[in-house]
């Protein structure tokens, strides 16, 4: 049996095809940004020792804003971590407390008397 021969312009098609196929993958991928919000505001309710909301998931971009307004019912620290943010929060008042969010991850955000897990902020 004689050895197969390469048809040059058959050649020619499959680089053709694998080029689209390289294009409309890269088109594709490059469409799967982050579908995160550019703000996000969290409404923290600290009473009778409890957290509301308490653990949920809360995504922002990549340089979004993130504003946290905190109520307590008595003195406390709200602490983001990863980002550097520590705030006195006092009962009666309502603390905003607002940044950007600028390093990429999955961070916590909690009270720190009781120790209470607020949000876990996804930055994407």
């Amino acid at each position: 049996m004689p050895p197969p021969t390469l048809n040059p312009a058959r050649l020619s098609g499959v680089k053709k095809l694998s080029s689209l196929l390289l294009v409309v993958f890269l088109a594709f991928v490059s469409g799967c940004g982050s579908s995160a919000p550019s703000e996000v505001t969290v409404n923290i309710s600290l009473k009778d020792g409890k957290v509301t909301p308490s653990g949920e998931a809360v995504s922002v971009a990549k340089g979004g804003k993130v504003t946290l307004v905190v109520e307590t019912d008595k003195e406390d620290i709200i602490h983001v971590h990863g980002h550097g943010i520590e705030r006195e929060v006092k009962p009666g008042e309502t603390t905003t407390i607002e940044f950007t969010a600028d390093k990429v991850g999955r961070w916590e955000i909690e009270s720190h008397s009781p120790a209470l897990l607020i949000v876990k902020l996804s930055v994407t």
